[in-house]
């Protein structure tokens, strides 16, 4: 995505729309780095720049993302990705994730897919990609389309993406089987319908991260915790005995962490490259003149695809600084603390962690507006216009000459983001946070 227009509206990817989500008028003057990336604006201390001249980006493989009409398009190496809903096409951000690696092979359904029904290959072209197979039942509800099966160890965590759509079958069968053990754990949709788990545990433990109806498509995401070693497949088909009844299979995808559509080739083991945002060293030094100022204050909206509910993986959306002089932006869990949302700040006098305690439920695309600030003697922190903790602060790290980097961790949409070289009270981080 070219960002090279500087101030220009970038009509083609914001549809024209003229929002600029909760900022008064003039805000990017009072900020001494500010994105819009939605409209393609950039500024540093109210001067309009382009996108080259704030920010650095690279990216060592190819990777997905949709485009206003719905086309599942493919970046090209160290190109950005400004993704949108596929359902209605509206701007969701710069798309920046961590590294995955797709685990089956042939992600799209076709002929290499087994099948214990009857198929049908069809021509639907589903977002430009996906053609689609029509599976039938010969009589069980057992009857389904699988994937490629896959080498599994116990305790071994995946995620799963699927796209089905109804046919004459009203409700449609996950099935995780492990064909080693020839245990299977099922779930039947849509959550409207049945909203049945069959089998827990027995062959994986199935949690049900996101049911999404994209037209008459639905997109499911699962986290699959698998119980044996063994050999394992994942099937589609219709839930129901009756001999003809239908459901249509479009893909399937099993990766290692939450990720978008990795669709380059067939093979398994294909892994898509971390995305890699930044305000370099440089820029960020001469954006506060040279010195860190005596507080700073941070800001940003967008969403965040945050899956996990233990205290060993947190999504990490922004990253200034290491060691003794760092403040971070992180989702993360603390024992009964779910989807905390902090500004982890670290001097050598210790951290402090300004926040939200379970401010956000894990799931995908999850809607974030968050916003914090630190001064020599309080730091504090908002989320979706929610006022959190107050801290006593133990100074303003020094990282004037630290880059800032987006997403290090998880997966997120960036739609804003600004940087403040001074204290823009809570009142304010309310405000631009609603």
């Amino acid at each position: 995505m070219n960002f090279s227009l500087g101030l220009s509206p970038v009509t083609a990817i914001y549809q024209g729309a003229n929002r600029v989500w909760h900022w008064p008028e003039g805000a990017y003057s009072w900020a001494a780095a500010w994105a819009n990336f939605a409209r393609g604006q950039f500024f540093e201390n109210g001067t309009g720049v382009a996108f080259t001249d704030l920010f650095t980006f690279t990216r060592a493989s190819t990777a997905t993302y949709f485009d206003a009409d719905g086309v599942l398009q493919t970046a090209a190496v160290d190109e950005l990705r400004f993704d949108h809903d596929p359902a209605t096409g509206e701007p969701l951000g710069i798309l920046i994730e961590s590294s995955a690696t797709r685990l089956n092979t042939y992600p799209v359904a076709g002929e290499q897919w087994s099948s214990s029904g009857t198929k049908t290959i069809l021509s639907d072209n589903l977002f430009g990609v996906f053609n689609g197979v029509t599976v039938a039942s010969a009589g069980a509800a057992y009857h389904r389309l699988d994937n490629p099966a896959i080498s599994v160890t116990a305790g071994q965590e995946f995620y799963v993406r699927c796209l089905w759509k109804q046919g004459t079958s009203a409700y449609v069968r996950l099935n995780a089987r492990n064909n080693t053990t020839d245990k299977q754990t099922t779930y039947s949709g849509p959550v409207a319908g049945t909203k049945d788990v069959s089998g827990q545990g027995a062959a994986a433990t199935l949690e049900l991260l996101e049911e999404k109806l994209i037209g008459d498509v639905f997109e499911w995401v699962f986290k699959a915790t698998i119980t044996d070693d063994g050999y394992f497949s994942f099937g589609i088909g219709p839930d129901v005995a009756t001999v003809g009844k239908t459901c249509i299979v479009y893909g399937l995808q099993v990766t290692d962490t939450l990720s978008s559509w990795i669709l380059s080739g067939p093979s398994a083991s294909t892994t898509r490259a971390s995305d890699n945002l930044s305000i370099p060293s440089t820029k960020v030094n001469d954006v506060l003149g040279g010195s860190m100022p005596d507080a700073v204050s941070l800001y940003m909206r967008g969403d965040v695809t945050y899956a996990d509910t233990n205290e060993y993986t947190s999504a990490v959306l922004l990253n200034w600084g290491s060691a003794l002089k760092q403040i971070q932006l992180k989702v993360d869990t603390y024992g009964s603390n779910v989807g905390s949302v902090l500004y982890r700040i670290v001097t050598a006098s210790g951290s402090i962690y300004p926040g939200v305690p379970n401010g956000l439920q894990p799931g995908v695309n999850v809607p974030i507006a968050s916003a914090g600030r630190c001064t020599a003697t309080v730091a504090s922190a908002a989320l979706n216009g929610e006022e959190g903790t107050i801290v006593t602060s133990k100074g303003v790290p020094d990282t004037h000459d630290a880059a800032l980097f987006f997403g290090t961790q998880g997966a997120a949409h960036i739609k804003q983001f600004a940087l403040f070289s001074k204290d823009i009270g809570d009142e304010k981080l309310v405000e631009i946070t609603s």
